[in-house]
């Protein structure tokens, strides 16, 4: 699963958390946050908002400002096969 390094707003202070999650997260044309899954998009970042918040236990809203892919596991492992 790719690893992500999410950075987000809450309850007014930045921060980051560094993610493992079941989806990559790209950008579209119009450089929103999208969820794509088997090359389809799924979400919006939105969608993205509340995995976040939902995953870390965060009680305040969350405000995505950045998705960044570490490694996708399944990339890596795939070249050496």
């Amino acid at each position: 699963m790719p690893l992500y390094r999410i950075s987000f707003m809450a309850a007014g202070l930045k921060t980051y958390e560094v993610l493992e999650l079941p989806y990559q997260i790209k950008r579209d044309n119009a450089d929103n946050l999208c969820i794509i899954n088997n090359r389809h998009i799924i979400g919006d970042e939105t969608l993205l908002e509340r995995l976040v918040q939902e995953r870390l236990q965060i009680t305040h809203q969350v405000c995505i400002l950045e998705a960044t892919m570490l490694c996708d596991e399944t990339d890596s492992r795939s070249q050496f096969e």
